[in-house]
């Protein structure tokens, strides 16, 4: 019996549970790359005053999941840069995209 062929009996399939288990974790990380890519943008339009008007607490509950990525020392300044560059003005000559 050749050990590295698919149809071996050891190599089964994955039950139903670990597929639906692992498909839930894929878009529960999927949904967490988008909620940061759109931190930026919604920062900046906090940062700009349009989003006066959402209560304060509202805004810290949007806020709150970002909480472990700024923990972590690395992504901290990945993210900094990230809203950095959000807030570059062209115009302003100490302000640089670097």
């Amino acid at each position: 019996m050749n050990v590295f062929a698919t149809d071996h009996p050891m190599a089964a399939e994955p039950s139903a549970f670990a597929r639906r288990l692992q498909r839930r974790l894929l878009w529960a990380a999927a949904g967490y790359l988008l909620y940061v890519l759109s931190f930026g943008p919604m920062a900046f339009l906090m940062g700009h005053g349009v989003l006066d008007f959402v209560p304060e607490p509202v805004t810290r509950a949007f806020l709150l999941p970002a909480k472990p990525l700024v923990a972590l020392p690395g992504m901290r300044t990945v993210l900094r840069d990230y809203l950095d560059w959000w807030y570059h003005d062209p115009c302003d000559p100490y302000s640089s995209p670097d």
